[in-house]
């Protein structure tokens, strides 16, 4: 909503005068005869203003899935010591490395990356 207000007064004796403001001849104040005026200008107007927030939180963690963490360790502990009581020389020290390097990526398996992510509402 808006619009303006226009009011026209006398300078001298600040009477309301019903003239139009615009005038280059202004007739004399009916109470005090001067020609001076005072003009006021009312103006009004209405904004709309819209906001909103929106929020998103994010946690990352690793946790570990235990089935794959144990194979890991049995593969590399056991499986080593194992070679090592059967085996002897260079096949034993082969195996042995092997069976740790294959526990190695079998324990990468275990660890689970999790990313948990909540929204929250539009506020306004």
């Amino acid at each position: 909503m808006s619009g303006t207000k226009t009011t026209v007064r006398c300078g001298e004796c600040r009477t309301l005068l019903h003239e139009d403001p615009g005038l280059t001849e202004k007739p004399p104040c009916p109470e005090c005869g001067s020609t001076r005026r005072d003009v006021a200008v009312e103006m009004t107007a209405t904004a709309n203003v819209y906001g909103s927030i929106s929020m998103v939180r994010v946690r990352e963690y690793v946790t570990h899935d235990v089935l794959w963490l144990s194979l890991s360790v049995v593969l590399t502990i056991v499986g080593a010591v194992v070679s090592t009581w059967l085996l002897s020389g260079w096949a034993s020290f082969v195996i042995s490395l092997a069976l740790a390097v294959v526990g190695f990526f079998v324990g990468l398996r275990a660890a689970v990356r999790v990313i948990d992510r909540e929204h929250f509402g539009r506020l306004r």
